[in-house]
């Protein structure tokens, strides 16, 4: 192994020629031309076609975008990309704390003052100082498969009444971000029974009652930049709506189960407590001396100590297997980046990075993550984005194993897939599944079953009647979907 400053470069990307999914807005956004690919001065994003095509709707005023695609296919490097390029005040929300952070942004309820339940008509307060929703004129809403339709409304009704405006959210354009094959919005039994006595025809937020009619236009993101193999893409692909179940399990039980004795790098879980318990008898065998870490909190950092992105108290050993949870700004790692810690003491950590050719040692530092407030600044006229609250921390955590849902969104080499007694949410099969960059590089605990692939078949419809849509240069009001009868019962998780 090398000791090295500094890694590896970004990969590069090819652009997909799409062709005009929608009418072009007569519009500069930033970028060459269509079907070029660019790597931009601003973190080096390779701007896609559907980037631009995203960024000339919302210039044009389209008043409500959708953006989907798969796991792996830039939704959140499209948010970076838009906030360079749009000249439009705009506020970056995310249902929870965690997926608020990884877009800088802030969540739903603490950007409305909304309380954690279902809200009535009077918890829609007129506020005192309304300047900053006034001003509003672009709400990025980021993992909208988590949003709930009564959360989504409870959006439409404080902007219409704030805002003095009838219009559907208050006449504020809306761009919404997600993936409904992957993590669904989570609705206790009992909570569901009160929202489907409110007449709504699913827990999804396409069924909230301020989106229906909206002009929409739907994009798909159709780069998949974390696997090569087509073979592969197509497989996941099948997973994630559910389509040719028995022949998908038989192959992936085939390629992936019992074919290899070698210890993967990382084991997906289904619950916290089998993740802890894995990493903590891991590092327990380790015969070097356990050294402490601590992270430091300060001002408003709203997450819980247990949904940190690196513990608040991090114990480590040589040889421990670990997992970067952060991108690096000299661009050597990646959060999900894999490695082995090879010296450690109260002045820093030495890790060796073991995704990369060579095997590179590099010296980790702390690092900080930040919380964010939205305001008017009457000074600037505009929408601000200002630090609350910040936590302290080496970018790093147990690794040999970690929940599919603390998964999401990285990109892992060698990965074994333990499902336990079986996927107890819709799309948790495929967001474990699409972690690994290659077929070659995953394993199965145990065979999977046909009724591990759980695709929720109201989410199926919905984008069946998408993709009518795309390619069509009209807006198109939303589609309307229903649950059927026999599993309105199970719409809580």
């Amino acid at each position: 192994m090398t000791h090295a400053d500094s890694g590896r470069k970004p990969p590069s990307g090819k652009p997909v020629d799409i062709g005009e999914l929608n009418r072009r807005a007569t519009l500069e956004c930033k970028q060459p031309g269509p079907g070029t690919a660019a790597r931009l001065s601003f973190d080096d994003i390779i701007v896609m076609d559907e980037y631009k095509t995203v960024c000339e709707l919302l210039t044009a005023g389209c008043p409500v975008v959708f953006v989907t695609g798969n796991a792996g296919t830039g939704k959140s490097t499209l948010i970076r990309y838009l906030r360079h390029v749009i000249e439009k005040q705009t506020v970056v929300l995310a249902p929870t704390g965690v997926a608020a952070l990884n877009v800088e942004g802030v969540t739903i309820h603490s950007f409305f003052h909304f309380p954690p339940r279902i809200l009535e008509e009077d918890d829609i307060k007129l506020v005192r100082d309304r300047k900053l929703y006034r001003k509003l004129e672009l709400l990025i809403i980021d993992e909208v498969s988590m949003v709930r339709c009564d959360l989504m409304d409870s959006v439409d009704r404080f902007l219409r009444k704030n805002r003095g405006s009838s219009a559907p959210f208050g006449g504020v354009q809306l761009l919404l971000i997600g993936d409904l094959f992957q993590l669904p919005p989570v609705v206790p039994r009992q909570e569901w029974d009160v929202l489907e006595a409110r007449g709504y025809a699913s827990p999804h937020f396409f069924s909230a009652f301020g989106l229906q009619g909206a002009s929409l236009v739907p994009v798909e993101l159709t780069s998949v930049y974390r696997q090569e193999d087509i073979a592969f893409v197509d497989l996941l692909n099948r997973v994630r709506v559910g389509d040719d179940v028995d022949e998908v399990t038989a192959a992936l039980n085939r390629q992936c189960y019992a074919q290899s004795t070698e210890r993967a790098d990382i084991t997906l879980t289904c619950t916290n407590n089998q993740a802890d318990t894995i990493n903590r008898e891991e590092l327990q065998r380790l015969p070097s001396p356990e050294h402490s870490f601590l992270g430091s909190i300060e001002g408003r950092f709203s997450l819980e100590h247990d949904r940190l992105p690196s513990p608040i108290d991090l114990r480590l050993k040589e040889n421990a297997r670990v997992m970067f949870t952060k991108n690096d700004e000299q661009r050597r790692w990646v959060n999900g980046t894999m490695g082995i810690v090879r010296e450690l003491d109260a002045g820093g950590i030495l890790v060796e990075v073991t995704s990369q050719s060579g095997g590179l040692v590099h010296d980790v530092t702390p690092v900080t993550w930040e919380t964010y407030k939205y305001s008017y600044d009457p000074g600037k006229d505009q929408i601000v984005s200002e630090p609350i609250g910040k936590y302290t921390q080496y970018p790093l955590m147990l690794a040999w194993a970690v929940t599919i849902h603390k998964s999401q969104g990285k990109t892992m080499d060698n990965v074994l897939v333990d499902l336990g007694t079986g996927a107890f949410a819709s799309g948790q099969a495929y967001v474990a599944l699409s972690r690994c960059r290659s077929l070659e590089g995953m394993r199965l605990a145990r065979a999977i079953r046909p009724t591990d692939i759980m695709s929720d078949p109201l989410v199926k419809r919905f984008y069946l009647a998408l993709a009518e849509m795309i390619g069509q240069p009209e807006q198109k009001p939303l589609p309307q979907v229903q649950l059927e009868e026999n599993s309105k019962g199970g719409a809580g998780t």
